[in-house]
């Protein structure tokens, strides 16, 4: 499978699920569509990006609920209020 039929069929977010990126990680998605190599992974490229941002100064973490990356400087502990419902949730009735 070639890397472009790869990255068709995978759509990644980091969590696999679409609804759960964070509009600072589709962008990051975005651009790591037009800058990569012929041989690079969409994902690969996306975590590369963070990495240089994370050097800038910008802080990204994965949220501990869905697993989708997302800048904890503008949303805290996780990425978003669902994903703080569904781990508080998680955490108090385990």
């Amino acid at each position: 499978m070639s890397v472009d039929e790869y990255d068709e069929q995978h759509q990644e977010t980091g969590s696999g699920n679409i609804s759960k990126a964070t509009p600072e990680w589709k962008e990051i998605l975005r651009q790591a569509r037009l800058e990569r190599g012929p041989d690079e992974l969409v994902l690969h490229k996306a975590y590369a990006l963070v990495n240089e941002q994370g050097l800038a100064g910008c802080a990204w973490a994965k949220c501990p609920n869905c697993g989708s990356p997302y800048r904890a400087d503008l949303r805290g502990n996780v990425c978003s209020d669902d994903c703080y419902r569904e781990y508080l949730a998680y955490v108090t009735n385990s």
